[in-house]
C-alpha cells in the first residue's frame, strides 16, 4: 500500500488510488469483511474566494437620497472544485471531473432610493 500524499494541482490524480484495495466480495454481492479504512481520511480542494462590494451614497436633496451597490462573488473567477470520485470501482477513482454548481464570477448592482 502507498501512501494517501495528495497532489492538488492534479485533477487527473487527485489522490495516490494505488493506496486503495475493494473489500473481497463473494458470488451474492455480499462483502466477506468490513473495510478498515477510518472516517474523513480523504479531503477533497479547498475553496479560495475573494469578493468584492462597492458602495456609494448620493443626496439628491436633503430628503431624498440614492445607495448605488455592486458587488462581486469570486472576484478572480477561480474554479471552485468538485470532490474527486471515491467510488473504488470506477473508472475515473480519485479524479476530479468538474467544478461545483455557481462557482463562476457573479455580480450584481442594485440602486435603492431612501426618502
Amino acid at each position: 500500500m502507498g501512501t494517501l500524499s495528495t497532489d492538488p494541482g492534479n485533477t487527473a490524480r487527485y489522490f495516490n488510488t494505488s493506496a486503495f484495495k475493494a473489500v473481497p466480495i463473494n458470488s451474492s454481492g455480499v462483502m466477506l469483511r468490513p473495510g478498515t479504512l477510518g472516517r474523513n481520511v480523504l479531503i477533497g480542494p479547498g475553496i479560495v474566494g475573494w469578493n468584492l462590494s462597492l458602495v456609494k451614497n448620493f443626496a439628491i436633496t436633503e430628503r431624498y437620497k440614492v445607495e448605488f451597490r455592486a458587488e462581486t462573488f469570486n472576484l478572480a473567477n477561480h474554479p471552485f472544485f468538485s470532490n474527486p470520485n471515491g467510488d473504488i470501482f470506477a473508472g475515473n477513482f480519485g479524479q476530479i471531473n468538474g467544478t461545483q454548481l455557481s462557482s463562476e464570477r457573479q455580480m450584481q448592482f442594485a440602486l435603492k432610493l431612501k426618502f
